[in-house]
């Protein structure tokens, strides 16, 4: 997979992530805007889309899924964000998920639907998404954020799907402080991430000749998370600790592995003016051409200190850690280890 490729899935992660923090997608393609908006700032179906007959917004307990069980599960979720989100919360989702968003690619078109809970340093959502053709749902989402009176809050991520794009179960799960890990980062994506598939580590190099880019990732592919692969998160702070030093060591192998046999780099000229840009480089190191020894060197230095400086922050903090993973949603131990 491509460094781009790579990049893409993470970023992918990332805002679904952003959905519930003031990010609000405008639902329409580039250049295009919603017809009109309701009241409370709702995005709407564009008007060119109307032909479509997408519903203005569903109910998880009516919705088709391909697989039932998913849908069934969603049901619970629903459930229990709403039993958390009691009187003292300021914001509560309706019935309804209202319309969010829409896209069409390889899938299909597609509408988004999200609903939304919000209280003082705490946040809640639920998306779906529906396709057309057939009229389905194949999985939802879940975002969570909880902020810790010390200052670091938790962005929790869960996902479960089964058909459209194959079957998978994914847990992100990403930490920021003021101070301490603030949300400004070079890494693909921001944060402290230290849930399963998460930990990246990215560093840039150039010479006389070259732009030498590397980015790995703690695992590669679709995650397909177990139960018990979550649940080492949410058990206890201990179980956090070892779950989060597990998947940063990962990454710490994955980049002594990808540095040495070089799969981790991608090589571009340096390009000139805008006739001469920026192109990957002739260099192939499957063709048995080498990288600097100097760079590479260098590349693994950075890592070494970036990601024990990751270390770190976990054996100090990990108590802190575990009471926000759990404190974003309580419910969600139970609900992947309860039938």
């Amino acid at each position: 997979m491509g460094i781009s490729q790579q990049y893409g899935r993470w970023l992918s992660a990332l805002l679904s992530l952003l959905l519930i923090f003031g990010v609000t997608l405008a639902g329409c393609g580039k250049g295009e805007q919603p017809d009109q908006k309701r009241n409370d700032d709702r995005p709407t179906i564009p008007a060119r889309h109307k032909h479509f007959n997408m519903p203005e917004s569903v109910k998880p307990a009516e919705l088709t899924f391909q697989d039932p069980a998913v849908g069934e599960q969603m049901v619970r979720f629903d459930v229990a964000a709403r039993k958390l989100a009691d009187d003292t919360w300021t914001k509560h989702a309706d019935a309804e998920y209202p319309y969010l968003d829409w896209n069409s690619g390889s899938g299909g078109y597609l509408h988004r639907y999200q609903a939304v809970w919000k209280s003082t340093g705490q946040n809640v959502a639920i998306s779906t998404d529906l396709y057309n053709k057939p009229r389905a749902a194949y999985g939802f989402e879940l975002s969570a954020m909880y902020i810790l009176p010390s200052g670091w809050k938790a962005d929790l991520g869960y996902g479960l799907s089964n058909g459209k794009n194959g079957s998978w179960q994914s847990f992100n799960l990403a930490f920021f402080h003021p101070q301490l890990w603030p949300a400004v980062s070079e890494e693909p994506t921001p944060g402290l991430v230290v849930g399963p598939f998460g930990p990246s580590f990215a560093a840039r190099r150039k010479d006389e000749q070259f732009d030498y880019r590397f980015l790995v990732h703690s695992r590669e592919g679709i995650a397909t998370l177990k139960n018990d692969d979550i649940a080492r998160y949410l058990t206890s702070a201990d179980s956090f600790r070892q779950a989060a030093l597990d998947e940063l060591n990962r990454l710490e192998d994955q980049v002594r592995v990808r540095i040495q046999d070089e799969s981790g780099f991608e090589i571009w000229t340096h390009g000139g003016s805008g006739a001469e840009p920026p192109q990957p480089a002739a260099v192939n190191p499957a063709r048995g051409d080498k990288l600097p020894a100097a760079i590479k060197q260098s590349v693994l230095d950075q890592a070494i200190e970036d990601i024990g400086r990751r270390k770190k922050q976990v054996e100090e903090h990990h108590v802190e850690f575990h009471e926000a993973t759990v404190a974003a949603f309580p419910p969600l131990l139970e609900l992947l280890t309860s039938p």
